[in-house]
This record gives C-alpha cells, sequence and structure tokens, in this order.
C-alpha cells in the first residue's frame, strides 16, 4: 500500500492487481476485500524491508568493526614507538 496526500483531509491509495489509484477521505476506511488484497503486497513489502534492514546492520556491523581493527593496529603501532625511533625522525 503506497499512500500519497494530495492536501489537507485527502489521501489516494494505489491498490494492488490493478495498479489504479483510489481516493479516500481522512478518516474513511478501505473495504475488508480492499485490505484482503493488499495483504500479499504488504506482506512481500515487508519482507523485503526486513531483508534490506539486516543487509544495512551487517554493513554497519563490518564497518565498525573495520575502523576498530584499524585504530587498535594504529594505538598499537603508536605504543610501540621508542625514544630512538622518535629521535630518528
Amino acid at each position: 500500500m503506497i499512500k500519497r496526500s494530495c492536501s489537507v483531509g485527502q489521501v489516494f491509495i494505489l491498490l494492488g492487481k490493478n495498479k489504479s489509484w483510489k481516493f479516500y477521505p481522512l478518516g474513511m476506511k478501505p473495504l475488508y476485500a480492499e485490505i484482503s488484497e493488499w495483504r500479499k503486497i504488504l506482506s512481500r513489502l515487508c519482507s523485503f524491508l526486513r531483508s534490506v534492514d539486516y543487509l544495512i546492520l551487517e554493513m554497519l556491523r563490518r564497518l565498525v568493526l573495520t575502523a576498530v581493527r584499524q585504530l587498535l593496529d594504529h594505538l598499537v603501532a603508536s605504543y610501540n614507538v621508542t625514544d630512538e625511533d622518535e629521535e630518528r625522525v
């Protein structure tokens, strides 16, 4: 179900099979038959959004892991610098 707001108090909803827009004044509910047509579409949309969410979470996890490893490598390298190494520079 895709909602598109036109003006105050008006909402158009994209219907499933026939891909047409239907006007619903704000506060008016669609028929049960129309809702049942949307159920499969909404279920697939929900599954898609869940998959995208997991992909983003995995990408963020890898990004944080890489950043922490690089920070740790940098800190270890700077900790291991001796006085002789500083004098050479």
